[in-house]
């Protein structure tokens, strides 16, 4: 059947989709709800997408199930008054939660129910776990408001619709950035006071922005409860943005890491210059204590001395040659003091005088000396009495004429805190968290040997167990080396060297802050984020010039098109009211009448509202429109079946809905007073806005009808006037050949007897 397309619908438009909302509203419940699995299963995994990241809390995964519904029932336009009212009442709720969290995260209080009476314990970077972030709460009040701005049955005015737009862009912004740290390595927020959203929280919040964005767009171009056609042309522009996105994204990713790679191998390289040069002075301090004993250590000289002082400590001569050896030492290299004991452990002589006897762990050191007979550096101790932590060099005295006999122990004593301690202290360079340090393993604990910098009182107190091997330090006491990411003492992310101090127990650590090393990283990462902002501004800028060009020459077109048909509508209501013709439309689907034009109304005599709203065949004075059975046959023949009677025959409507083209002349009407009209009656089918309708057009050839019926009774009159003439003539013929008979049969006789003819033949 041909039908005819309004100039309304145009074929190179298209309306806006409806799965992109939808499809973005699944993924974000989607999210919310993988991340509430990981927490009731125990699998961490799903809630934080990786090891040592924020994970998703469980208000928020709720939250996310909660938005996403919602979005899901505004998907579809025009949306029903209850899934309106359901609607509205999901976002009053995630609004109303969102705003208590907003303010308890603010205030930096920390609500118990947000864990959903999960057991939910632990902290990454200082920041509790299963919390909202400030972020988060922030971005679900964006949410909240685009939502609500955007959320109508109706058009919405254009305040409302820049409110829903701005939140959605500023809440698409938010996300894209946050989740553009995560995609570069340098999340923000994190080592700070605030807790920073998860990767899966910023992803959900860009598809729960993305998904507002097209619902705010899309309801801003609703008109009668029909989303508004754009050409392809705009998903084309729209492509061509995405692609020019994409592309932008990804140089500025590769760049960044390429950034990224090198600035970490230069921070790894300073870490591990300056851990290599720590461990080079220690083991040349080491070598120059031990020099040190060297000078007593199988020298005849002293040994003399000493021999001679303890055999006779009354000699003064022996005493202060001695003091000269001795006095020395203790300004140089942090030495505090000297002690020469005997054999027995006694103490023969002090610098300074007066020193008490010695510690246990003294006498017991040198014991061990004078048994190996080698000078000993005994490693940091702390003083019994003091509580002071010392290092001592121990040298044995022997007798070089008594085959090596020993005589006794020269003790060294070094106070590391005026010179080892701030010169493993010491970072050659300006930071405020990088540090070394000495550990040592004693059984199953690493012990930390110097005072650090962010904790006092550390000298062997801090102890922590080898099982703990996240701490670069405990894992330079289990002999691993090289540079090691991990955690140091305080539980901060640190990036570390290790390497053993050689001939030593020591172990010695060069560790930096991660927030320290990245600091300058993720400064260069904002500069990368807006140079990218600013491309894809540009992009999106020079897109949109483009497609408003084209828009506004596709609505330019429609305006055109608009005028010619409302000047094209004129022209039809003008025919259609001036017609000498009845005219009636119905709609094709359910017979109702949806006009009438005045002639026919004039013609029947009846009122225009007997006609609109009423269905064809509950029109009673159409009755008997079709006048005889035989036409009706004819009709069947061509199949173009129509009605006997139109007005007790609904189910034969059906047939006028099929056909293109009807055309019937021997019927007639019945007037309101009784009167039979016969007209000539016509209809054809035709699309209105995608709708099938049929014109009917009513001819009254009544006048028509009465000239035929007198032109037959003249024709019939004129033909029963010939035939009589004919007879007539023929009549005529026939007595003339007679006459022409008889004239021949004269002559022949004539001829006969001899006469001439009577008659010429000219016959």
């Amino acid at each position: 059947m041909k039908t005819s397309e309004p100039s309304e619908s145009r074929a190179g438009s298209a309306p806006l989709p409806v799965f992109l909302p939808l499809a973005a509203g699944i993924i974000t419940a989607a999210l919310g709800f993988v991340a509430l699995l990981g927490w009731v299963c125990g699998w961490p995994l799903l809630a934080s997408f990786g090891a040592g990241l924020m994970p998703m809390a469980p208000s928020t995964a709720v939250l996310f199930l909660l938005f996403g519904a919602a979005i899901g029932l505004r998907a579809r336009t025009p949306m029903s008054r209850r899934a309106f009212w359901v609607s509205v009442a999901a976002g009053c709720l995630g609004a109303m939660i969102t705003l208590l969290l907003f303010v308890l995260s603010c205030l930096n209080v920390h609500w118990a129910v947000e864990h959903l009476g999960l057991n939910i314990t632990g902290t990454i970077g200082g920041a509790p776990v299963g919390h909202m972030s400030p972020v988060g709460a922030f971005c679900f009040l964006l949410a909240s408001v685009s939502f609500f701005a955007s959320l109508s049955q109706s058009a919405i005015r254009r305040w409302r619709v820049a409110l829903a737009l701005g939140s959605a862009g500023v809440l698409l912004g938010t996300g894209s950035i946050f989740l553009l740290a995560y995609l570069y390595g340098a999340p923000l927020l994190y080592g700070g006071t605030f807790i920073p959203p998860a990767l899966n929280t910023v992803l959900a919040f860009t598809m729960l922005g993305l998904a507002l964005l097209v619902l705010a767009v899309r309801s801003s171009g609703l008109q009668g409860g029909q989303p508004e056609a754009i050409p392809v042309t705009s998903y084309v522009l729209l492509l061509i943005f995405v692609l020019l996105a994409a592309g932008i994204v990804t140089v500025g990713s590769l760049y960044f890491r390429h950034y990224e790679k090198q600035y970490r191998t230069g921070v790894e390289q300073q870490i591990s210059a300056i851990a290599k040069l720590k461990v080079d002075e220690l083991v040349q301090w080491r070598k120059e204590r031990m020099t040190d004993g060297g000078i007593f250590f199988k020298n005849p000289s002293f040994s003399a001395l000493v021999r001679r002082f303890f055999a006779q400590p009354a000699d003064a001569d022996a005493q202060r040659q001695l003091m000269d050896w001795l006095g020395r030492f203790p300004t140089f290299h942090s030495y505090d003091q000297f002690r020469l004991m005997d054999a027995q452990g006694v103490t023969r002589l002090s610098v300074p005088g007066g020193l008490k006897p010695a510690t246990s762990d003294t006498l017991r050191v040198a014991a061990e000396v004078l048994r190996s007979g080698q000078i000993t550096l005994q490693d940091f101790y702390r003083h019994e009495r003091q509580q002071r932590v010392y290092l001592q060099v121990m040298v044995p005295i022997l007798d070089e004429l008594d085959a090596g006999r020993p005589l006794g122990v020269v003790e060294l004593r070094l106070d590391p805190t005026v010179y080892l301690f701030p010169f493993i202290k010491r970072w050659p360079t300006p930071s405020r968290t990088a540090e070394t340090l000495l550990v040592r393993r004693e059984g199953n604990e690493a012990v930390y040997l110097n005072e650090l910098r962010h904790q006092s009182n550390t000298v062997l107190a801090l102890r922590l167990s080898l099982e703990r091997i996240e701490v670069p330090a405990v894992r330079a006491a289990l002999g691993q080396a090289g540079i090691m990411q991990g955690v140091d003492y305080r539980g901060v992310p640190v990036i570390a060297a290790a390497q053993a101090v050689p001939d030593s127990p020591w172990f010695l650590v060069a560790k930096m802050d991660t927030s320290e090393v990245y600091g300058p990283l993720r400064a260069q990462l904002w500069q990368v984020v807006v140079l990218i902002g600013v491309l894809l501004f540009g992009a999106g800028a020079s897109v949109g010039v483009v497609w408003r060009h084209q828009r506004s020459r596709f609505y330019q077109e429609r305006y055109e098109s608009v005028e010619a048909l409302r000047a094209l509508d004129v022209r039809y209501r003008r025919l259609f009211e001036s017609a000498k013709d009845g005219i009636l439309i119905l709609d094709a689907e359910t017979g109702i009448v949806v006009d009438v034009n005045p002639f026919l109304i004039e013609l029947l005599g009846v009122s225009r509202e007997t006609f609109l709203g009423k269905k064809v065949w509950e029109l009673r004075f159409l009755k008997d429109i079709v006048a005889n059975q035989g036409n009706f046959a004819e009709l069947q023949q061509w199949e173009l079946g129509f009605f006997k009677d139109i007005v007790g025959n609904q189910g034969n409507f059906a047939e006028l809905q099929e056909k293109e083209y009807i055309r019937y002349e021997d019927m007639a009407l019945e007037t309101s007073d009784g009167r039979r009209i016969e007209v000539e009656f016509v209809s054809n089918v035709y699309l209105v806005n995608h709708h099938k309708v049929i014109q009917c057009n009513i001819r009254d050839i009544t006048e028509r009808k009465r000239a035929e019926e007198a032109l037959k009774r003249q024709t019939a009159e004129l033909r029963a006037r010939n035939e009589e003439l004919e007879r007539f003539n023929r009549a005529s013929v026939g007595r003339e050949l007679r006459m022409i008979e008889l004239k021949q049969e004269i002559n022949q006789l004539c001829q006969q007897t001899g006469l001439p003819p009577r008659y010429a033949p000219d016959v």
